[in-house]
């Protein structure tokens, strides 16, 4: 078995090929590879697709590659719409469920919520490489989507309205 330790970060990225499939971990600009992924830029390797939960800033994290033109720009702008609109999901939880739940069980309707969040964080990075690698990046999306769509129409069918009502009056 070839060792996989190298003396270089531009050793451990010389066999990346053009239009090769990453997945790059990390969690904000904590975690990330960042030699490797600045190796990567200057190595002659182009139009790579580059799955994460975030691309950086410019000149940090993920955001070099975008920079230096290396990787493909789409997979970077559809992550950002989708974070968008998962902060913005999450966001909308954390505001409106709590409300659900009788005062002195309101910490746990937002233990509740969070609850699902992580399972989410657990699954993601498990099912999404397996969409892609077998139907494709746009599926992955697609899927994505289409479990904010199911939120949205849960809460429209089934949600409560609170808008102007005391607390205790919604949840009874």
């Amino acid at each position: 078995m070839p060792s996989k330790v190298y003396q270089s970060a531009a050793e451990a990225v010389a066999d990346i090929a053009d239009g090769a499939t990453l997945a790059v971990g990390g969690f904000g600009l904590c975690g990330i590879p960042d030699q490797l992924i600045e190796a990567l830029a200057e190595s002659s390797a182009t139009d790579l697709e580059v799955f994460s939960n975030n691309c950086g800033v410019d000149g940090v994290g993920l955001g070099v590659l975008l920079v230096a033109g290396v990787a493909v720009t789409w997979l970077f702008i559809a992550g950002f719409v989708m974070q968008f609109f998962m902060f913005g999901m999450w966001s909308c939880l954390y505001a409106y469920t709590p409300e659900l739940y009788p005062t002195r069980a309101r910490a746990t309707g937002a233990g509740f919520a969070s609850a699902f969040g992580r399972i989410g964080a657990i699954l993601g990075p498990m099912i999404v490489p397996v969409l892609v690698r077998d139907h494709g990046p746009a599926v992955a999306f697609q899927v994505g989507a289409g479990g904010f769509l199911i939120a949205a129409l849960l809460v429209l069918v089934l949600g409560v309205e609170t808008r102007g009502k005391v607390l205790e009056a919604v949840s009874h």
